[in-house]
C-alpha cells in the first residue's frame, strides 16, 4: 500500500512540475530546484527543524544550518542578539556596493555620460543599504524555534533531560530497535 501511495504521489508531483515546464517554459532545472526547496521546507517543518540522520550531533548541527557562529553574538537592543560574523559580512557587502556604484558613477562622468543628481544617488544607496542590512539582521537573528513550547512559553516543555524532543527520541529508538533486529536475524 505504501509503495502504491508513493508512486501516485511521485506521479502527481511530476505532473505538477511538468505543467510548469511545458506550459510556462520554465527551465526544468529551476522547477526541479524549486520543488526540492519546497519539499525540504516541508520536511524541516514536520521534523521541527531537527535532523534525524545517523550522524553524530556535530555533523547534524552543521547540516541543519544551526551553529553558534564564528565570532559570537552581539546585542541589538529590543531586537535581541545577532551573529556578529553575519553582520560583518553584510557591512562588507554594503561597502562593496557603495564602492562599485561610486566608481561607476565617476567613470560615467569621466566619459561625459549623464548621471543622476547626487541627492538621488545617495538616496538610492541608503535605501539599498537599509534593505540589505534589514535582510542580514533578520538572517543573523534567526534561531532554532523551540520544539514543544508549553502554554507559558517554556521552550523546554517538549524536551527530555538531554534536550532532545520526545518525537525524535521515539524515532531514534524505533530506528535503533529495527537496526538491532536486522543484525540479530540470520541472513
Amino acid at each position: 500500500m505504501a509503495l502504491l501511495a508513493t508512486l501516485v504521489a511521485g506521479a502527481l508531483i511530476g505532473a505538477w512540475q511538468g505543467y510548469w515546464i511545458a506550459y510556462f517554459g520554465i527551465p526544468a532545472f529551476i522547477v526541479t530546484l524549486a520543488g526540492m526547496l519546497l519539499f525540504r521546507a516541508l520536511t524541516m517543518t514536520v521534523l521541527g527543524n531537527q535532523g534525524i540522520g545517523p550522524f553524530p550531533d556535530q555533523v547534524r548541527t552543521l547540516a541543519n544550518g544551526f551553529t553558534d557562529g564564528y565570532l559570537g553574538n552581539i546585542g541589538l537592543g529590543p531586537l535581541g542578539g545577532a551573529d556578529l560574523f553575519s553582520l560583518l559580512i553584510g557591512v562588507v557587502a554594503i561597502a562593496g556596493m557603495f564602492t562599485a556604484q561610486l566608481r561607476t558613477r565617476n567613470a560615467r562622468k569621466g566619459y561625459g555620460q549623464s548621471v543622476e543628481p547626487m541627492a538621488l544617488f545617495w538616496l538610492k544607496m541608503i535605501a539599498g543599504a537599509a534593505i540589505i542590512m534589514f535582510l542580514v539582521i533578520q538572517l543573523a537573528r534567526f534561531k532554532k524555534p523551540p520544539v514543544g513550547a508549553g502554554p507559558a512559553g517554556d521552550s523546554r516543555a517538549g524536551l527530555l533531560d538531554d534536550g532532545q524532543p520526545h518525537r525524535l527520541r521515539a524515532a531514534r529508538s524505533t530506528r535503533s530497535a529495527a537496526t538491532s533486529r536486522r543484525r540479530s536475524c540470520p541472513a
